[in-house]
Parts: structure tokens; C-alpha cells; sequence
């Protein structure tokens, strides 16, 4: 007889990668992380655990790359020949309505 794999609740997943099981169950519903219905209730094997884990696993930044939110392309792109875009912010439509 073949052993059936261990199937883990959302609450147990969400805690171990410290999320709310609602973003999980969410995730889940969206099909953005696998995950199995069994009876109405959203299940995860190990497999799915690791899969989870290894789509939101984050690269390390290269040094000299500012990890601020702020950080311009400009920065990002200083001595490499990539052209630079700059952008302009579009007139907002309340304006453009009443001209």
C-alpha cells in the first residue's frame, strides 16, 4: 500500500511563513501558489511548501544598488549605455475634463 502524502492547512503554512492564512487561502484561489481542494478546504503537501517558498524567495540586491524604494533609474543604470526614460506625469482627468 502506497503512504499517502502528509497534507498541511492553510494555518500551518501561513504560520511557518509568517502570513495570514487569509493571503494564503487568497494566493491560493487565484492560482498564484499550488495548492489542492479537498472537500472545500485548500490543502498544501511538502512539495507545495517548497514551491511556495521558492517562488517568493528574494534575490540578494548587487552592491552598489540602492535597496530604497526611492531609488531612481539613474542610479540603477549609472555607467551602463541603457538609455534612461523620463517620464512626466499625466494631467489628471478632473482637470482635463473642465478645460
Amino acid at each position: 500500500m502506497s503512504r499517502l502524502p502528509r497534507l498541511y492547512t492553510p494555518e500551518e503554512i501561513a504560520d511557518s511563513i509568517r502570513v495570514s492564512p487569509w493571503w494564503l487561502k487568497d494566493q491560493a484561489r487565484k492560482r498564484a501558489i499550488p495548492a489542492i481542494k479537498i472537500a472545500g478546504a485548500w490543502r498544501f503537501t511538502e512539495q507545495h511548501y517548497a514551491q511556495i517558498l521558492r517562488q517568493h524567495e528574494s534575490a540578494a540586491i548587487p552592491a552598489g544598488v540602492s535597496a530604497s524604494p526611492r531609488s531612481t533609474a539613474t542610479e540603477l543604470y549609472a555607467g551602463d549605455s541603457a538609455p534612461v526614460a523620463v517620464l512626466t506625469a499625466r494631467t489628471p482627468r478632473r482637470r482635463r475634463a473642465s478645460d
